[in-house]
């Protein structure tokens, strides 16, 4: 599809994705943009992440074996673990990672008052918190409303989840004290215009993995800038991924 005017990269894929979720509703996995935007089969990144989750014991049998693909879909399968995608399977390494930078389960802490996910794909991330037993008291997915069809199809069965634009006022959370954001893939998609709605230091706690560059936007540089921002306010670590070399992580605490 050619860009409209004024347009942006993701405006263009929002088009291509819904096409083929609406005219392949039990393939829609599958299909050719929704499996390079939202469901990647990834193979040399998802065998570093499958040699690092073998080597953890947490992972391996408490985690994974409640996490497994439900069918909707007709998701990816992993070659050594039929009942994962290789996105769910990344999720778990996302898991391991929160663990040993955050001290503590996401799911499982009920300090957590208020947990945002900025583009949260088609809805595995929000999937595999409510089948590990979260119960957060507002967990907010934002992202683009076509995308938004695809993660209230997806997460249909789960109540207390909401759906919102990226605005300010909707990602900012009311009178919470220990709000969670995650952003993976996501704000380091968006233009500057955009990005400049994130109300970073509303939140005590950011997730973020970030690419180089895209649409032209040098992503180290501007997150390495909102460290910079913000260093006397968090404890911050920004370091290249050693299991995919293409991505950064970006993990931030208030102090």
């Amino acid at each position: 599809m050619e860009r409209r005017n004024g347009e942006t990269s993701w405006d263009v894929m929002q088009r291509q994705i819904m096409e083929e979720f609406r005219n392949k509703p039990d393939r829609w996995l599958l299909q050719k943009q929704i499996r390079r935007c939202l469901h990647p089969r990834q193979e040399e990144q998802t065998a570093a992440y499958w040699r690092m989750i073998e080597q953890d014991e947490w992972l391996m049998q408490e985690i994974l074996p409640k996490i497994g693909d439900p069918p909707m879909g007709s998701p990816l399968q992993w070659t050594y673990s039929k009942m994962h995608s290789p996105l769910t399977l990344q999720h778990a390494f996302y898991l391991s990672m929160m663990k040993k930078y955050f001290g503590f389960n996401l799911w499982e802490n009920p300090d957590i008052d208020y947990f945002l996910e900025i583009g949260g794909g088609y809805g595995n991330f929000a999937r595999i918190m409510r089948t590990l037993g979260s119960n957060f008291p507002e967990h907010v997915i934002c992202d683009l409303p076509g995308i938004q069809e695809i993660q209230k199809t997806y997460l249909a069965k789960y109540d207390n989840i909401k759906y919102t634009l990226l605005d300010e006022r909707s990602i900012t959370p009311r009178n919470k004290q220990n709000s969670f954001m995650m952003a993976t893939h996501s704000i380091n998609e968006m233009p500057m215009r955009d990005r400049r709605k994130v109300p970073y230091r509303s939140y005590k706690y950011m997730f973020i993995i970030h690419n180089k560059d895209f649409d032209g936007v040098n992503n180290f540089d501007y997150f390495n800038d909102l460290r910079e921002e913000l260093k006397n306010e968090y404890n911050i670590e920004h370091w290249q991924d050693e299991t995919y070399r293409k991505s950064w992580n970006w993990i931030a605490i208030k102090k």
